[in-house]
């Protein structure tokens, strides 16, 4: 009896030392779980913005026109905001802009922002930004990771957060 206790004592404080060594990064209520790293996380985004996505027909639609070359979609669910999605045209370059920046919870996850020849409807550009708290957690830019430690990615990620607000304001209107 006293060895069986004695392995249990052993156990539970390995197991303890075990889950203090693992570094848990709290990603707030906006995604709802706790993570061991940014991969999991961005894998998170992922599934949700799929779903996202796969429920379009299911959300409150609302477009908004500023001319006829760019337009707004609001995919709206309980009024909070799923997705947001501009279209633009640069009919002097012949380029067609597609911005989408996904919510959860009411917070930015995701944004892609897709660059095609109009005559060619080749894409020539592709950003991708993954958001934590509201914040720029990863960025890849033409299929290249930008490196998250370097100016542009911080200067980037302070234009962002004002930008966000200013879509959320726009929502409102």
């Amino acid at each position: 009896m006293k060895n069986f206790l004695s392995a249990i004592a052993v156990i539970l404080i390995l197991t303890q030392g075990v889950y203090s060594q693992t570094e848990y990064k709290s990603k707030g209520d906006n995604i709802g779980l706790l993570v061991t790293s940014d991969a999991e996380q961005i894998n998170n985004i992922d599934k949700i913005t799929h779903e996202i996505k796969n429920n379009l027909k299911n959300y409150e639609k609302v477009e908004k026109f500023k001319d006829t070359t760019t337009f707004k979609i609001y995919y709206k669910e309980n009024k909070e905001v799923q997705l947001i999605s501009t279209y633009s045209t640069d009919q002097k370059q012949n380029l067609i802009y597609l911005k989408e920046w996904y919510f959860y919870n009411g917070q930015i996850i995701f944004s892609e922002q897709i660059t095609t020849d109009v005559k060619s409807k080749i894409i020539i550009a592709k950003e991708q930004m993954y958001f934590q708290n509201q914040h720029l957690l990863s960025w890849v830019h033409s299929g290249l990771k930008v490196d998250p430690s370097s100016l542009e990615f911080k200067k980037a990620d302070e234009e962002l957060h004002d930008s966000i607000e200013k879509l959320k304001i726009e929502n409102v209107k």
